[in-house]
């Protein structure tokens, strides 16, 4: 208490003097102080927020901040008797007034005038009188007369004055003027929310046992940062056993959180107030249909404005305040409340709220309120009517989910919806309850003529055998349905089947024919807009040029899966979010290649549960095996194997043997990178690799795992570490028969026969063989395929790099540059000859440089426009002189040539 109130009543005293800070309190929030003490002070702060989010301990402290820099401040704590003019005029006189033994002049009581606000701020003039004038709880000011003084107040403030307010509730002046004229400072609940960092040191100033940062973000999280949730919440923790896991258990209806919230909040309220906010706390957002469905009263978004006007947590969340949700811990205590208070009517407000969001559009909402409500047949009927748009949208978890709490017994004659769960299922791999729902209609066929609403069943056969695994199957049984599709049938079915066969044609390397599939596809799924399958369509269009050896075309067209007009047409939430999740295992292994590992595990982190959904084996299978092989490159084996194990699991819960075989082969390989044949020939015997003789077609066709992982080299290279070069050599002619035009798998081949040769002793043809491969290689920008060849492949790579110094030509000053690339990313050391260092005719300049370096850190010519504000065209001509100027034709060329020169990092 200051001291200059000592001898003045106690209750007085109080209003006059900041809170004393105590144990929570203690807690600094300096990003907030800076806020609230800038060095360019504005005329008024106001401060607005919920009950408990630490207005009142802010402005104590910033306060007390003040203070100690030796300015004058003045407090006043309204109440509900300051409501009286001019005892509120009193007090801000004795607050303001620099004497206080002097005597109280009070003005006349009839009513207050601007005369009196301009008496109280020329108090302000004065010497040793306050400067700030902190003003707490102003939304215990309900009388306008009241507001009206203080707003006038504000007109009048000498300059260098300010003010500062804290209230629940905006005032309902106009701030426009102070706000244009940049006197205006407002600091909101989203300013005041807890961060973790904060929550930390919350901790321990209450001296709790420690909490490791992953919860002490789940307690902000349930929290939404209200600061007095926190607190109360580390009150609540020492009633818990410690083997209890509290913060996960945390919820509104805690006794200290609900007590709080009832006595700070929900009995502040009038009755009819109380009722409207128990009614409508079912609902996760709020909207005034909504809320005047469930009360059966009208005047709903005046009573939600006005909630959200006076803190009560609710805040709108779009820009025209249609909409509004209600903070979490607040919602848990109303929704007690009401099951205590109204037990009859839970269920029933909650069906009304399933009805009503179903007939606004908004059925997935709907369906959770059916569920909430416990009538599993209210929830089938929604369920069924949005089940096939959902599939379309790729929001195939939200339907598999939703249906498990439906009962099997309800879902007896709905065809429709058990179809359109089988096909999700399917696609996300949930191959037992995809089963399950399949099971369900085998009685279906001898009315399937008559039921033209079983649109699903021509897909769902193919879709079965793709998801087991046998691709070129589902590819026959999709041409077959397809042919028999009516025009009247659904554009997304058409699309699925077409998709299908353009995956299996790129096997049988038909690249034509899958793309014309491929276009059929992406028609189909545009008249159905639908963002996954045009996902599928697009990826498969990667999948066909990077499989052309167009690495880079590969890696941009991946990348704007998801983006663009033709998914954000399809009106899907976050097409992106999909899109990225069916690509996700073919992109993260294409980076790979490239040697753009960050990228990748980035990649993989955010995607890599949904690209793990992929209805594709082969995208399954490239998703596991590039997160190892990601983590073996960086140097974490340790991650790598935990990599792979992961995915044998996976495989096993699926089933899909060939990830789990996928996940050993690699395994293996490993370990001979590792130099560890004794364990790796132990691996390789627990596999295993006997052709499958039943599936013929496996001679002509390669999936996308052997034509860009080529596990199945694995076993003739263990063989060749062994020292049994003949049987390599006997079998490589077949293999570089069976490589046909897939670039990725020739250079596989050709390293094959490199290292076969090498061992053999015939180091000129091995070199020449690998020649070759670099070759091929440099012109398409293979780098990891190189890089993960092993110890020979590394020192022939060297060796030719030494060699090829001393030859000016330029095809060997680009090969050289190439082999410098992939020493490298094999982080092999390279000792450089004197022509390394010759000096370029014309120099690059500084621009060009720069542009090297952001093209090194895998930037894109629109990403380097709009980092150095430069058009794109000029990127383009600065890179083409830059090209010039090396003597190179290519982005991977001139990155390795400049490296080579080490102009760049």
């Amino acid at each position: 208490m200051n001291n200059e109130y000592q001898n003045l009543h106690p209750a007085m005293a109080t209003k006059l003097s900041p809170p004393a800070r105590w144990g929570y309190d203690l807690l600094e929030r300096p990003h907030l102080l800076e806020k609230l003490l800038t060095k360019q002070p504005k005329r008024l702060i106001l401060i607005t927020a919920a009950a408990g989010y630490g207005k009142s301990t802010l402005m104590a402290q910033g306060s007390q901040v003040l203070q100690q820099q030796k300015q004058v401040t003045a407090w006043l704590t309204i109440d509900e008797d300051d409501n009286d003019p001019v005892r509120l005029f009193t007090y801000l006189f004795l607050a303001l007034q620099s004497d206080k033994s002097a005597s109280l002049q009070l003005p006349e009581p009839t009513r207050i005038t601007r005369n009196h606000a301009a008496k109280l701020t020329s108090l302000m003039t004065e010497s040793g009188a306050p400067t700030i004038l902190f003003i707490d709880e102003f939304e215990n000011l309900i009388n306008p007369d009241s507001q009206q003084l203080i707003y006038w107040m504000l007109d009048y403030l000498p300059p260098g004055a300010r003010m500062v307010i804290a209230s629940r509730t905006r005032p309902a002046w106009d701030l426009s003027k102070l706000a244009m004229q940049g006197e205006l400072l407002e600091v909101h609940e989203p300013d005041l929310k807890l961060s973790s960092d904060e929550a930390a040191r919350l901790t321990e100033l209450h001296g709790s046992r420690r909490i490791d940062k992953q919860r002490l973000d789940i307690l902000v999280d349930k929290t939404e940062g209200w600061l007095a949730g926190a607190r109360l919440a580390l009150l609540c923790q020492d009633n818990w056993e410690k083997d209890v896991d509290w913060i996960n258990a945390l919820s509104g209806e805690i006794e200290q959180i609900a007590d709080f919230l009832y006595a700070q909040v929900f009995r502040q309220l009038e009755t009819e107030q109380q009722l409207f906010l128990l009614k409508v706390s079912i609902l996760n957002r709020m909207t005034a249909g909504a809320c005047e469905s469930l009360t059966q009263e009208s005047g709903a978004q005046t009573q939600l404005q006005s909630l959200c006007r006076k803190g009560l947590f609710i805040q709108p969340i779009d820009p025209e305040r249609k909409w509004f949700r209600m903070h979490g811990l607040m919602r848990q205590f109303l929704r007690n409340r009401l099951k205590q208070q109204m037990p009859n009517q839970y269920g029933l407000l909650h069906e009304t709220a399933a009805r009503w969001f179903a007939n606004h559009n908004s059925r997935i909402e709907a369906v959770h309120y059916a569920i909430a409500a416990n009538n599993p047949k209210l929830a089938l009927e929604i369920l069924e009517d949005v089940s096939k748009s959902l599939i379309e949208k790729g929001q195939l978890r939200t339907l598999s989910d939703l249906a498990k709490h439906i009962p099997d017994s309800f879902l007896d004659g709905h065809y429709q919806l058990i179809a359109n769960l089988c096909l999700a299922n399917l696609l996300i791999h949930e191959l037992g309850s995809a089963q399950r729902y399949s099971s369900m209609m085998e009685h279906v066929s001898s009315i399937l003529e008559v039921n033209k609403t079983l649109a699903e069943i021509p897909i769902l056969e193919p879709l079965l055998m793709t998801a087991e695994d046998n691709m070129v199957r589902a590819s026959e049984m999709a041409k077959q349905n397809l042919s028999h599709l009516q025009s009247d049938q659904s554009h997304f079915e058409r699309g699925v089947l077409s998709n299908i066969i353009a995956f299996a044609e790129l096997g049988f390397e038909n690249h034509e024919s899958s793309q014309r599939y491929v276009l059929q596809a992406r028609a189909s799924h545009l008249e159905a807009n639908s963002a996954l399958g045009l996902a599928y369509a697009d990826m498969i269009t990667a999948m066909r040029v990077r499989s052309q050896g167009k690495l880079q075309r590969a890696r941009e067209i991946a990348g704007n899966v998801g983006l663009g007009p033709d998914y954000d047409q399809t009106g899907n939430a976050a097409p992106n979010e999909i899109a990225k999740g069916v690509v996700n295992g073919f992109e993260i292994d294409l980076l790979y290649e490239l040697n753009e590992l960050a990228t990748a595990e980035d990649l993989l982190k955010d995607y890599a549960p949904l690209g793990r959904e992929n209805v594709a084996p082969d995208i399954v299978i490239l998703s596991f095996l590039t997160s190892a092989r990601i983590a073996f490159a960086m140097g974490n084996t340790e991650l790598a194997y935990s990599r792979l194990d992961e995915g044998e699991i996976a495989g096993i819960r699926w089933p899909l043997p060939r990830l789990i075989q996928s996940m050993r082969l690699q395994r293996v390989r490993f370990s001979q990178l590792e130099g560890k044949l004794d364990l790796a020939r132990d691996y390789l015997a627990d596999i295993d690799m006997a052709p499958d003789t039943s599936q013929s077609y496996r001679i002509r066709y390669i999936d996308p795992v052997s034509e860009w992982v080529a596990l199945d080299l694995v076993p003739l290279r263990q063989a060749l570490q062994e020292g049994d070069t003949a049987t390599v050599w006997q079998q490589l002619s077949q293999l570089t028969e069976a490589s046909g035009a897939r670039t990725g798998r020739q250079i596989q081949v050709l390293l094959l026969k490199a290292e076969c040769l090498s061992r053999m002793g015939n180091q000129e043809a091995a070199q020449h063989t690998l020649t070759e491969a670099i070759d091929l290689g440099r012109a398409c920008g293979f780098i990891r395929t190189f890089a993960d060849s092993g110890r020979t492949i590394i020192d022939l790579l060297k060796s030719l790099y030494q060699e090829w110094a001393n030859k000016p030509a330029a095809c060997f000053r680009e090969r050289r540059g190439y082999c410098l690339q992939l020493l490298e990313a094999a982080n092999e050391a390279v000792i450089r000859g004197p022509s390394d260092e010759a000096t370029l005719v014309e120099p690059l300049s500084d621009r060009e440089l720069q542009m090297l370096t952001l093209v090194g850190d895998g930037l894109k010519n629109e990403q380097i426009a709009e980092q150095l504000f430069l058009s794109v065209n000029t990127v383009k001509w600065h890179l083409r002189r830059a090209y010039e100027k090396l003597d190179v034709r290519s982005r991977t060329e001139a990155l390795a040539e400049a490296r080579r020169r080490g102009l760049i990092q």
